[in-house]
Formats: C-alpha cells, sequence, structure tokens
C-alpha cells in the first residue's frame, strides 16, 4: 500500500497524472462518439456531421496542440542565435520540418 502510494506520488511530480487525464479525456471523448446511434447523431448535430468526424476530433485537436508546440520550441530554441551557429546541433537534433 504504502509502495503503491509513492509511485503514485512520484507519477504525479513527473507529470503523469495530467498526461493520464488528458488521453482518458481523449479515450472518453472517442467513446461518447463511437456509441452515439444514428438518430442522436442526426438530433445533436444535424446530418452534416459524421460518426468518422467525430471519432477524429479528438486526435486531431491533440495533433494541432503538437504541432504547436513544436513550432513554440523551433521559435523559441532558434530565435536568441545568429545564423552561423544555428545549426551547429548534431544532424539527429536538427528540426526536420523547418529550415531557418
Amino acid at each position: 500500500m504504502i509502495a503503491d502510494n509513492v509511485g503514485d506520488n512520484v507519477g504525479d511530480i513527473a507529470g503523469m497524472g495530467i498526461f493520464e487525464s488528458y488521453v482518458g479525456a481523449m479515450v472518453a471523448a472517442s467513446t461518447l462518439a463511437a456509441t452515439l446511434t444514428a438518430a442522436e447523431l442526426t438530433q445533436y448535430f444535424g446530418g452534416d456531421v459524421s460518426r468518422s468526424m467525430l471519432l477524429a476530433l479528438p486526435l486531431t485537436l491533440a495533433l494541432i496542440g503538437l504541432l504547436s508546440s513544436l513550432v513554440g520550441i523551433h521559435m523559441n530554441v532558434f530565435r536568441n542565435t545568429d545564423r552561423s551557429r544555428r545549426w551547429r546541433f548534431p544532424k539527429s537534433a536538427r528540426p526536420r520540418s523547418f529550415c531557418c
């Protein structure tokens, strides 16, 4: 019991509690979308929204957040360096999708 509480505390400190909540919310949203009937889809969203669109929505939002984070990291890392020092990082650490 004590070891379980210590492990939970370490995971919460490392940020795993936040990640677990985030993933849990995405799974819950996808589960709700998957269990809606055709009548409920029409009632709540009209005829122009399909089940596959609702299933993809949480993953699309997560992807937008991930890409925004990568852009922010890129801007922060390369903002204060001069052009001659920008690409002195090892090839494995260079961002592949950005040229400058």
